[in-house]
């Protein structure tokens, strides 16, 4: 029989779920509303485009929102390449000044040598990005943030205090302020989604620890000698580990093509808009709902297929289930799997490939499409 839930997860899980449904519940109306709004035929031409606006950056910020809770919820990098960790702060430094605001002063300190992560630097500076914003909101009327990047080994109390696999040689990346420090109602769930009220999309320092732990290291909170609060980051120097999973980028202008693609995915309005946009971009498409109507459809027509562009999870069978027998039946048949999950877990699925080409939801029509002719000039 299956054992209840201790309160403390229970409680963690509970609010999560509320900040989550409270941060959607936001952008639905958002959306919804604008969409009602863009139905109106008496709308001038300057008002149907300041929807479509608000429109496009409501998306954006669910799309945003999405990203950062499956940070939360993956266990490794997507895509991890050596960075140099020292220049990626200064070169940022300009940015965050204009984000922090004239009120806000803002000090960098990075050692004259290089220090080589391996990891996702974009995820990395992000995760800086939203303890500075925390910073900000921790004072109101101004003060002093300070970003430091200080080579260093981790041993003994260290390892245990960062929680580290073991002895490390890395760099502690620190973000200290001069504000009014940490809530201790927020001191025993700092690191669970939606638990403080962070000025970081309600996601608090969740991404923030994620995004350490996927790298191989971990985060402390401390009160600072200012006055304020810091925030330790530790990352491991770089390894040769191999990046498992390639993102599709958005592209400058969409591409077009003539093959004959198969889509299945079983949600109908994502099916429906797949099929839009291929089809205005001149590929020939079939479309299904699931892997038993994809299989017959592929026995069935004499033609060529040239892409199966399949949702990863799907009942009765899996996405990589189904590749696996059509590319049986079908020798040369070039896959493009899509998915909401996290890259990791959909990465660990593909059993039977070395590498992972993912066309992750949810994506634009541009994105779609390039996705779609990446994946086949790289057949040829």
């Amino acid at each position: 029989m299956a054992q209840p839930l201790p309160a403390v997860v229970r409680d963690a899980l509970q609010r999560m779920a509320g900040g989550v449904a409270h941060a959607f519940n936001d952008l639905v109306t958002a959306i919804s509303a604008n969409a009602q709004l863009l139905e109106d035929p008496t709308l001038s031409a300057v008002e149907r485009g300041e929807i479509v606006t608000s429109l496009t950056e409501a998306v954006a910020r669910m799309e945003r929102l999405l990203e950062r809770l499956q940070t939360v919820s993956r266990s490794g990098t997507q895509l991890a390449a050596p960075f140099d960790l020292a220049a990626a702060v200064r070169d940022t430094a300009a940015d965050w000044r204009l984000q922090l605001g004239d009120h806000v002063t803002l000090e960098v300190r990075t050692p004259d040598t290089t220090v080589p992560i391996l990891g996702e630097r974009a995820a990395v500076l992000d995760a800086v990005t939203d303890l500075l914003l925390n910073a900000r909101q921790a004072m109101p009327f101004g003060g002093l943030v300070t970003v430091e990047v200080t080579p260093c080994r981790a041993t003994g109390d260290d390892v245990m205090r960062w929680q580290l696999a073991g002895e490390l040689e890395g760099a502690e990346l620190r973000v200290s302020d001069t504000g009014v420090g940490v809530d201790p109602a927020d001191a025993s769930h700092l690191f669970e989604p939606f638990a403080t009220k962070a000025g970081t999309g309600g996601i608090g320092l969740a991404v923030v620890a994620a995004v350490a732990r996927q790298h191989g290291g971990g985060v402390l909170v401390e009160p600072s000698v200012t006055g304020g609060t810091a925030v330790r980051i530790f990352l491991p120097l770089a390894s040769n580990a191999p990046a498992t999973v390639r993102l599709i980028a958005e592209p400058e202008v969409p591409p077009t093509g003539a093959e004959t693609i198969l889509v299945v995915d079983d949600d109908d309005a994502v099916r429906s808009v797949i099929v839009r946009a291929l089809r205005r971009a001149g590929y020939t498409v079939f479309a299904v709902t699931g892997p038993g109507e994809a299989l017959a459809l592929a026995d069935a027509h004499r033609g060529g297929i040239d892409l199966l562009l399949t949702d990863v999870a799907m009942p009765d069978m899996d996405g990589p289930e189904l590749a696996r027998r059509l590319q049986l039946m079908r020798p040369g048949l070039e896959v493009l799997p899509m998915s909401g999950f996290a890259p990791d877990k959909t990465a660990s699925r593909w059993k039977h490939a070395d590498h992972v080409r993912l066309l992750r939801k949810p994506f634009t029509a541009s994105r779609l499409l390039e996705a779609v002719r990446e994946a086949l000039d790289t057949a040829r």
